[in-house]
Protein backbone atom coordinates (compact mmCIF):
# COMPACT_ATOMS: atom_id res chain seq x y z
CA UNK A 1 0.00 0.00 0.00
CA UNK A 2 2.59 2.83 0.48
CA UNK A 3 3.87 2.54 -2.66
CA UNK A 4 0.75 3.50 -4.03
CA UNK A 5 0.55 6.64 -1.80
CA UNK A 6 3.80 7.55 -2.79
CA UNK A 7 3.34 6.79 -7.03
CA UNK A 8 0.62 10.04 -7.22
CA UNK A 9 3.58 12.14 -5.49
CA UNK A 10 6.64 10.55 -7.70
CA UNK A 11 4.45 11.82 -10.56
CA UNK A 12 3.60 15.49 -9.33
CA UNK A 13 7.80 15.10 -8.72
CA UNK A 14 8.52 14.15 -12.24
CA UNK A 15 6.27 16.89 -13.69
CA UNK A 16 7.35 19.51 -11.66
CA UNK A 17 10.84 18.71 -13.08
CA UNK A 18 9.83 18.90 -16.76
CA UNK A 19 7.80 22.26 -16.35
CA UNK A 20 10.74 24.07 -14.68
CA UNK A 21 13.45 23.65 -17.34
CA UNK A 22 10.71 24.88 -19.62
CA UNK A 23 9.73 28.01 -18.11
CA UNK A 24 13.53 29.25 -17.23
CA UNK A 25 14.24 28.23 -21.20
CA UNK A 26 11.07 30.94 -22.08
CA UNK A 27 12.66 33.29 -20.03
CA UNK A 28 15.88 33.30 -21.74
CA UNK A 29 14.77 33.39 -24.86
CA UNK A 30 12.43 36.19 -24.29
CA UNK A 31 15.72 37.95 -22.66
CA UNK A 32 17.55 36.87 -25.75
CA UNK A 33 15.13 38.57 -27.91
CA UNK A 34 14.98 41.92 -25.50
CA UNK A 35 19.23 41.91 -26.04
CA UNK A 36 18.71 41.10 -30.06
CA UNK A 37 15.99 44.12 -30.35
CA UNK A 38 17.60 46.48 -27.98
CA UNK A 39 21.00 45.76 -29.65
CA UNK A 40 19.28 46.53 -33.01
CA UNK A 41 17.81 49.86 -31.82
CA UNK A 42 20.70 50.70 -30.19
CA UNK A 43 22.58 50.76 -33.36
CA UNK A 44 19.76 52.87 -35.12
CA UNK A 45 20.48 55.45 -32.93
CA UNK A 46 24.08 55.32 -32.25
CA UNK A 47 24.35 55.71 -36.53
CA UNK A 48 22.17 58.97 -36.02
CA UNK A 49 24.87 60.44 -33.56
CA UNK A 50 27.49 59.22 -35.71
CA UNK A 51 26.10 60.99 -38.48
CA UNK A 52 25.44 64.18 -36.51
CA UNK A 53 21.49 63.85 -36.78
CA UNK A 54 20.58 64.76 -33.06
CA UNK A 55 17.57 66.47 -33.52
CA UNK A 56 16.00 62.60 -35.01
CA UNK A 57 18.38 61.10 -32.07
CA UNK A 58 16.59 63.07 -29.58
CA UNK A 59 13.49 62.25 -30.92
CA UNK A 60 14.20 58.79 -31.09
CA UNK A 61 15.27 58.33 -27.60
CA UNK A 62 12.78 57.42 -24.56
CA UNK A 63 10.71 60.03 -22.71
CA UNK A 64 13.01 59.46 -19.80
CA UNK A 65 16.29 60.70 -22.06
CA UNK A 66 14.19 63.73 -23.32
CA UNK A 67 12.59 64.62 -19.68
CA UNK A 68 16.58 65.15 -18.66
CA UNK A 69 17.82 67.05 -21.35
CA UNK A 70 16.57 69.45 -23.78
CA UNK A 71 16.93 69.23 -27.52
CA UNK A 72 19.00 71.88 -28.09
CA UNK A 73 21.14 70.74 -24.86
CA UNK A 74 21.42 67.08 -26.75
CA UNK A 75 22.26 69.09 -30.01
CA UNK A 76 25.39 70.93 -28.46
CA UNK A 77 27.06 67.93 -26.25
CA UNK A 78 26.40 65.57 -29.32
CA UNK A 79 28.23 68.03 -31.20
CA UNK A 80 30.67 68.40 -28.97
CA UNK A 81 31.67 64.69 -28.82
CA UNK A 82 31.38 64.18 -32.37
CA UNK A 83 34.14 66.91 -32.88
CA UNK A 84 36.40 65.22 -30.39
CA UNK A 85 36.11 61.56 -31.61
CA UNK A 86 35.86 62.39 -35.14
CA UNK A 87 35.14 59.42 -37.11
CA UNK A 88 34.43 56.08 -35.54
CA UNK A 89 37.30 53.18 -37.11
CA UNK A 90 35.31 50.15 -34.96
CA UNK A 91 33.18 49.40 -32.13
CA UNK A 92 33.00 45.69 -30.79
CA UNK A 93 29.66 44.88 -28.12
CA UNK A 94 31.79 44.06 -24.75
CA UNK A 95 28.88 43.43 -22.74
CA UNK A 96 24.85 43.37 -22.69
CA UNK A 97 22.98 42.67 -19.88
CA UNK A 98 18.97 42.31 -19.60
CA UNK A 99 17.27 43.84 -16.34
CA UNK A 100 13.89 43.66 -15.72
CA UNK A 101 14.47 47.04 -13.21
CA UNK A 102 17.45 50.05 -12.59
CA UNK A 103 17.68 51.95 -9.27
CA UNK A 104 17.72 54.61 -10.64
CA UNK A 105 14.98 55.19 -13.37
CA UNK A 106 11.98 54.05 -13.67
CA UNK A 107 10.02 51.88 -15.74
CA UNK A 108 11.43 48.40 -17.19
CA UNK A 109 12.63 46.00 -18.71
CA UNK A 110 16.17 47.28 -19.71
CA UNK A 111 18.58 45.94 -22.01
CA UNK A 112 22.25 47.42 -20.91
CA UNK A 113 25.09 47.27 -23.87
CA UNK A 114 28.24 48.37 -23.93
CA UNK A 115 31.03 48.79 -26.43
CA UNK A 116 34.57 49.05 -26.87
CA UNK A 117 35.22 51.72 -29.81
CA UNK A 118 37.80 53.47 -31.79
CA UNK A 119 37.85 56.64 -33.23
CA UNK A 120 39.96 58.92 -34.74
CA UNK A 121 40.21 61.10 -31.63
CA UNK A 122 40.81 58.32 -29.71
CA UNK A 123 39.35 55.32 -27.71
CA UNK A 124 36.34 55.01 -25.69
CA UNK A 125 33.81 52.77 -23.92
CA UNK A 126 30.40 53.74 -24.82
CA UNK A 127 27.50 52.32 -22.49
CA UNK A 128 23.65 52.32 -23.72
CA UNK A 129 20.70 51.78 -21.62
CA UNK A 130 17.83 50.68 -23.76
CA UNK A 131 14.05 50.76 -22.41
CA UNK A 132 10.88 48.98 -23.68
CA UNK A 133 8.43 51.73 -24.32
CA UNK A 134 5.58 51.84 -26.34
CA UNK A 135 6.32 47.97 -27.88
CA UNK A 136 9.45 48.88 -29.19
CA UNK A 137 13.34 49.73 -27.23
CA UNK A 138 14.70 53.18 -27.03
CA UNK A 139 17.77 54.61 -25.90
CA UNK A 140 17.25 55.97 -22.85
CA UNK A 141 20.88 56.56 -21.40
CA UNK A 142 23.99 57.39 -22.87
CA UNK A 143 27.09 57.52 -21.85
CA UNK A 144 31.11 57.95 -23.66
CA UNK A 145 33.80 57.39 -21.17
CA UNK A 146 37.51 57.62 -22.84
CA UNK A 147 40.02 55.00 -22.01
CA UNK A 148 43.41 55.03 -21.77
CA UNK A 149 45.86 54.18 -24.76
CA UNK A 150 47.54 50.66 -24.48
CA UNK A 151 50.46 52.16 -23.06
CA UNK A 152 48.82 53.82 -20.43
CA UNK A 153 46.88 51.18 -19.69
CA UNK A 154 49.71 48.32 -19.51
CA UNK A 155 51.64 50.66 -17.24
CA UNK A 156 48.56 51.30 -14.64
CA UNK A 157 47.83 47.88 -14.56
CA UNK A 158 51.55 47.29 -13.34
CA UNK A 159 51.66 49.76 -10.96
Amino acid sequence: MPRVHRLPGLLVFCVLLLVRPAEGQSDRDAHARAEREAQAAATEWLTLVEDGDFEDSWEAAAAPFRERIEEEQWEERGERLRDSLRARSRRTRSMVQYRDSLRDISGGPFVILTYRSSFEGGRVEEVLVTVREDATWKVTGYQVTPLLPDSAQTAASSN
